[in-house]
């Protein structure tokens, strides 16, 4: 027997459109999620969820300039639009940090229409991180993963703010349960990737990055982390060496020159160390 049409007449109803692009989100196939939300529209062109499933599906596929506009209709179409100032916010925090404030005051909205719904806090934590007002990202991710305490998604995003507010070590536990939760989570991966990897382990940093980079091969975030990692692995280790040839150049010059000069010696290699010792510690990806 072939799927429900949703419908007494044998017709695909506007729900089946919807459904069938969540399920083609859900396992992250955003152009067939496009196409299936453009054939709904086509019948159903006043219908409020069928705006959003082809704005959030553009919005995966990185045309902002197309999801925008179809965002917006949407806010035209139902009395509560807070999806689509859902999916407004998500695109322009897509778009960089100069939508930062924006994609804010549209996330913002979003939670007007639905106080209390995790995905509203959830959006507005993407869009605070964006404009790097790391805080209230982790005020409102928290809210998030209140709401939602048994998804992985949350978990991901207070991950994300805990990395943006210096908590690196939190960061990791809590991406760590996300992953309990959805063991194969690409983003889950991704973020624990980065939390190692600001820690300097790197080993094992790369290895989540390489296992988020297998479940969506398509995803090229994973790469630019990766990068940073190595790059930075690169950095220690050569921060490392150097430290051990500037302390043997300094132990022989202290040999070399008279007692009196000892100390300025001493004092010149103490803050060479010194800034080759931070430098070996700076932030990573």
């Amino acid at each position: 027997m072939g799927e429900s049409s949703g419908t007494q007449t044998g017709q695909p109803d506007a729900t089946w459109y919807s459904q069938r692009c969540a399920n083609f989100r859900a396992i992250r196939r955003y152009e067939d999620a496009r196409r299936v939300a453009s054939e709904g529209l086509a019948r159903f062109p006043d219908d409020y969820e069928l705006h959003c499933n082809l704005a959030l599906a553009l919005t995966y596929l990185d045309d902002i300039d197309a999801a925008l506009p179809v965002a917006k209709r949407a806010c035209g179409l139902d009395e509560q639009p807070e999806w689509a100032c859902r999916v407004i916010s998500f695109a322009l925090a897509t778009e960089g940090r100069d939508h930062g404030e924006e994609a804010i005051e549209w996330g913002l909205r979003a939670l007007e229409y639905g106080t209390g719904v995790w995905e509203a806090h959830y959006a507005l934590s993407q869009a605070y991180r964006t404009a790097h007002r790391f805080p209230e990202a982790h005020r409102h991710a928290l809210l998030a993963v209140e709401g939602a305490p048994g998804l992985s998604t949350p978990l991901v995003e207070l991950a994300w703010a805990l990395i943006g507010t210096k908590r690196r070590g939190e960061a990791e536990e809590v991406a760590r349960r996300a992953l309990a939760i959805e063991p194969d989570s690409a983003d889950a991966h991704h973020v624990l990737g980065v939390a190692l990897g600001v820690q300097g382990k790197m080993s094992d940093a790369k290895t989540s990055l390489l296992r988020s980079k297998q479940i969506d091969p398509m995803n090229t975030a994973p790469d630019n982390s990766l990068s940073r990692v190595s790059k930075r692995s690169g950095n220690l280790a050569t921060a490392t060496i150097a430290l051990f040839v500037v302390a043997a150049v300094f132990k022989v010059l202290l040999q070399l020159v008279s007692e009196e000069q000892q100390p300025l010696v001493l004092v010149i290699g103490l803050i060479v160390l010194a800034s080759l010792f931070l430098s070996r510690f700076r932030s990573g990806p």
